[in-house]
C-alpha cells in the first residue's frame, strides 16, 4: 500500500504529502496521480481508498486507465489516451469529512491514474493497493 500524491496539474503545482499522507488541493486546479502501474505487470486486484478530513473539499475523483506507454503519453495528458473506467464510480467529496474505497479484479489495463478536478479546495489522502499476479 502506498499514499498517492498528485505529480501533474493544470497549474504545475505539486502538493506535498504531510506526515499523515494528506495534500492540501487548491481551488480551481485539475490533478493527476499516477498509481504506479507497469505495462509488464499483470495486476490482479487494486483498491483505492480515499479520505477527505475537512468540510470544505469539494472535488470529483474518477479512476482512468491506459495500456499506451509513457514515452508516448505522460499522466499529465487532458483527455486523449487516458479513458474514465465506468465500472469504478466517481468519488465526490462534498462538504463533510468522510471516505470513499473502490476495489476491482481481474483487470489488464497497462497503467491506471486518479483524475481529481477540485472546486472548492481541502485537504486529501488517497491509498492505493495492488495484488500481482
Amino acid at each position: 500500500m502506498k499514499y498517492v500524491r498528485p505529480q501533474h496539474s493544470t497549474t504545475f503545482a505539486f502538493p506535498e504529502l504531510n506526515s499523515d499522507g494528506y495534500a492540501t488541493l487548491a481551488t480551481g486546479v485539475t490533478y493527476y496521480a499516477e498509481l504506479g502501474l507497469a505495462l509488464n505487470e499483470w495486476i490482479r486486484q487494486s483498491s483505492m481508498h480515499w479520505q477527505w478530513d475537512d468540510a470544505t473539499l469539494v472535488a470529483a475523483i474518477t479512476v482512468e486507465a491506459s495500456n499506451m506507454y509513457a514515452a508516448s503519453l505522460t499522466g499529465a495528458a487532458a483527455t486523449a489516451g487516458w479513458i474514465p473506467i465506468t465500472a469504478i464510480a466517481t468519488v465526490s467529496p462534498a462538504g463533510a469529512a468522510s471516505q470513499d474505497i473502490a476495489s476491482w479484479g481481474d483487470v489488464g489495463y497497462g497503467r491506471l491514474r486518479a483524475k481529481i478536478v477540485v472546486t472548492t479546495g481541502g485537504r486529501l489522502r488517497g491509498s492505493f493497493h495492488a495484488k500481482k499476479n
